[in-house]
């Protein structure tokens, strides 16, 4: 029983659950460490890059609040989606 339970922790403890607000509905995404850890990179590069380009705030909010959408609707890190994905969806 407890090798069970520490199975199902470790289980739990590579997960992580993002919740994002799209389109007036609040949403739950499950992604793996792996992919969160590659989407909290990439994004945070999107942003770096927005900023010296001299976007404004609400640019930058608005292009950083598409990114998240698109890693809700195909949980996934949108860096590794191919062109037949986005056509299929």
């Amino acid at each position: 029983l407890l090798n069970e339970a520490a199975l199902r922790q470790k289980e739990l403890s590579s997960v992580l659950l993002i919740a994002f607000n799209v389109g007036g509905d609040l949403r739950s995404v499950i992604m793996n460490i792996n992919d969160q850890t590659r989407f909290n990179q990439v994004y945070q590069a999107y942003l770096n890059e927005l900023t010296l380009q001299g976007e404004s705030p609400k640019t930058v909010d608005m292009y950083s609040r598409c990114l998240r959408q698109v890693a809700v609707f195909f949980d996934t890190c949108p860096d590794t989606l191919t062109a037949a994905q986005l056509k299929a969806d």
